[in-house]
């Protein structure tokens, strides 16, 4: 979602243009389509609080919670949080569940029923999709659920809607930037709807849907490929997963699940918590029989250190920040800037910071978002913001192996282990990261040589299904922009395909 408060710029309104918000993004003239779509379509405009020929469009709006006190079972109810929710689909591959109690007791008013939209509202906000299950499910804070009136509104095509463009604009509109970005329940209800007759929100439903469809078919057949391309490393050692070893803390919310383990007295480490001695670690044991092992802080040129917060400027030198991290390439055309005269300052006080090629950047901070691992690969100077850990390997080590090895089931397993914080918000710190265990760049591990190979070899087949990926999304776009002249000039006049 564009965010306009990145971006130096003037405007002024007279008195009788500002409504009964005062802030630059709210009043910023690239919304005022927001106000105007009536103009713009054929069809009758509504706020979603608001109805249609005296029908209203929302039987129920509502967010979810997490109570301090929630206990998770894995055999209870599905608990959607706002990494389940993409666009248009919802992801529960991995979703936490809940004891019953809680769903039917203080988070009875959260439950969500079958055609229910959900809705992101903190955090990343703005991304909806349809629950099309018959299983119970609920809520947590950062999600909104609406029960439309089917007899006003399509929830698939509420969904859609709030995805195109003219949704998204809606959500930039209302949005609120204290913290981390958010909007209400409230505002939600002011987001502004195109809404044709039913007839034509089924037709135009029906020719996006199967679009749709064809692209998280293919999205997630990639995902899967490019799982399997990364532990092509595994396969290198002889190195097998167990099963159900892949349930990843900070990925999945595995905290979640029942478990039964024991450990003597003299195998603890310095660490007391349960999750720190998990069997599925014993992965590394095998791992350390084969191969000779060292930690990542003793194959560093440099200490492992993290970034600084900036101070953003319209242009200078290029910052990365989690969100640049693709874990599979850096978005460098969309990276923020800092002022050259910041930049010295902070090249001044910590050149161990300024980015050199070759260092690996490892988002070190909240949950999904940790143990996303890429290579810088510019020459030019740049800097990461306090969430992200630089790697500084020796020459005796390929910054690329070693990516991929952080990003495969070796690598994510030890984010798993050594993890820090709670209530939300947990990290690697770097002492901890300098832990993490690698085969050693030797006869006896895993030489340079071989390093290189592994890594052109995982390579060349993530560079195949990244073009595979851009194929995809490409067709989403095109069905969001078709959809998007359906809604504004009818079935008829926007059905070329």
């Amino acid at each position: 979602m564009q965010v306009l408060t990145e971006k130096t710029d003037y405007y002024f309104r007279f008195i009788e243009e500002i409504e009964d918000r005062l802030d630059y993004v709210f009043n910023h003239p690239s919304l005022d389509i927001v106000n105007t779509l009536q103009n713009i379509t054929i069809y009758q405009v509504r706020g979603l609080g608001g109805d249609i020929n005296g029908i209203k469009i929302i039987d129920n709006l509502t967010s979810g919670s997490t109570p301090k006190n929630l206990q998770y079972d894995e055999e209870g109810v599905m608990f959607i949080r706002a990494n389940n929710v993409l666009e248009d689909y919802l992801d529960l591959d991995n979703v936490i569940k809940i004891e019953r109690s809680f769903h039917e007791g203080i988070l009875k008013s959260s439950q969500l029923k079958k055609d229910d939209v959900v809705v992101t509202m903190a955090g990343t906000i703005g991304r909806c999709a349809m629950y099309t299950l018959d299983e119970e499910a609920n809520i947590n804070q950062a999600i909104a659920s609406i029960r439309v009136n089917k007899d006003a509104i399509l929830p698939e095509y509420l969904s859609l809607y709030l995805n195109s463009q003219f949704g998204q604009l809606n959500f930039l509109k209302y949005r609120h930037d204290v913290g981390q970005p958010n909007i209400n329940l409230d505002e939600i209800k002011k987001i502004k709807i195109i809404i044709p007759p039913l007839y034509i929100q089924e037709k135009i439903v029906e020719k996006i849907l199967t679009k749709k469809q064809e692209v998280i078919k293919a999205i997630n057949t990639i995902a899967l490929q490019k799982e399997k391309v990364l532990n092509t490393i595994l396969e290198n050692l002889d190195i097998g997963i167990l099963d159900g070893a892949q349930q990843y803390f900070f990925k999945t919310g595995a905290e979640g699940k029942t478990m039964s383990f024991y450990k003597f007295p003299d195998e603890l480490d310095e660490r007391l918590h349960y999750l720190f001695y998990h069997p599925k670690y014993e992965i590394l044991e095998e791992l350390g029989r084969r191969y000779k092992l060292v930690k990542l802080k003793d194959i560093v040129s440099e200490l492992i250190t993290r970034g600084e917060q900036p101070e953003y400027a319209e242009e200078g030198i290029t910052v990365i920040k989690t969100v640049d991290l693709k874990n599979g390439r850096i978005d460098y055309e969309n990276c923020l800037n800092v002022s050259e005269e910041f930049f010295e300052k902070y090249a001044k006080n910590h050149p161990e910071g300024v980015l050199r090629k070759g260092d690996n950047l490892i988002a070190s901070i909240g949950y999904v978002s940790m143990g996303k691992v890429d290579v810088y690969e510019r020459d030019k100077p740049a800097m990461a913001d306090g969430h992200i850990s630089i790697l500084r390997v020796n020459t005796e080590y390929d910054p690329y192996f070693v990516a991929y090895y952080l990003r495969c089931h070796l690598g994510q397993i030890q984010f798993d282990k050594w993890w820090s914080g709670s209530s939300g918000q947990i990290e690697i710190q770097s002492e901890d990261l300098g832990e993490f265990l690698i085969p050693e760049s030797s006869d006896d591990g895993i030489p340079l040589d071989k390093q290189k190979e592994i890594a052109k070899e995982i390579a060349e087949k993530l560079k195949e299904l990244l073009e595979m990926e851009k194929q995809a999304n490409e067709k989403w776009e095109e069905a969001k922009k078709l959809f998007e002249k359906l809604v504004l000039e009818g079935v008829e006049n926007g059905a070329a395909e």
